[in-house]
């Protein structure tokens, strides 16, 4: 796992039953990788746990623990489907920044994003995208006095 450690990736479709598929609307999948442990996220609750590679192969040790946010239905079933893809032993394939989870028809082709360095607070243009207040989230708000 050495070469995935300190790493993390994203996808904005692949095959699903071997159908193509898009992340839902505003969402991606995201997988990183530090200290022998896996995040996720499939754009709605955050997936980890300790994961290692064996011949190619991803295995997540005892499962994935996952915070249990509700979420709007089409994300919350791209979720159950991420999570249990990330389960089932996904072959794993880096090419540079390129790394491909494979596992029966299902197939994620994820692109490495790489960090941006740290801004400035004053001088740097700032656009709000959401919301956070104790009714949930609301997205693309804009600011009117920004």
């Amino acid at each position: 796992m050495d070469q995935l450690s300190g790493r993390t990736f994203t996808a904005s479709d692949g095959s699903r039953d071997g159908e193509p598929f898009t992340a839902v609307k505003g969402s991606a999948l995201m997988v990183s990788f530090a200290d022998g442990k896996l995040s996720a996220s499939a754009g709605c609750n955050s997936m980890g746990g300790p994961a290692h590679l064996v011949d190619g192969v991803l295995l997540i040790d005892g499962g994935l623990m996952t915070t249990e946010m509700a979420c709007a239905e089409p994300l919350m079933q791209q979720e159950q489907w991420f999570s249990t893809f990330l389960t089932s032993k996904p072959t794993a394939t880096l090419d540079g920044d390129a790394l491909t989870l494979a596992s029966g028809s299902d197939e994620v082709p994820f692109v490495e994003q790489v960090p941006v360095a740290d801004q400035p607070l004053v001088g740097t243009a700032w656009v709000l995208t959401g919301v956070v207040s104790g009714a949930g989230v609301r997205s693309n708000t804009r600011c009117s006095k920004c």
